[in-house]
């Protein structure tokens, strides 16, 4: 499996070095307020980059209705 999804908080973390290209996750998420079950597809794209772009880059984490950047 190259991918692992955290389902105490949805997070999705690479297993080691994945190969650039296309990939899709099916997941399954509850909703406790509603007590509601939903079916969806997660579309990765890796793609290889220049070292420099990596040293020069940012990220950003979405929480709740808020933007963190990291």
């Amino acid at each position: 499996m190259m991918f692992r999804l955290n389902k105490e908080n949805g997070e999705i973390s690479m297993n080691g070095r994945v190969p650039a290209g296309a990939y899709s996750i099916e997941v399954n998420v509850y909703d406790a307020v509603w007590e509601l079950n939903a079916m969806s597809t997660v579309k990765i794209v890796i793609k290889d980059v220049e070292e420099e772009a990596v040293l020069s880059s940012g990220s950003l984490r979405f929480q709740g209705n808020y933007i963190i950047a990291c």
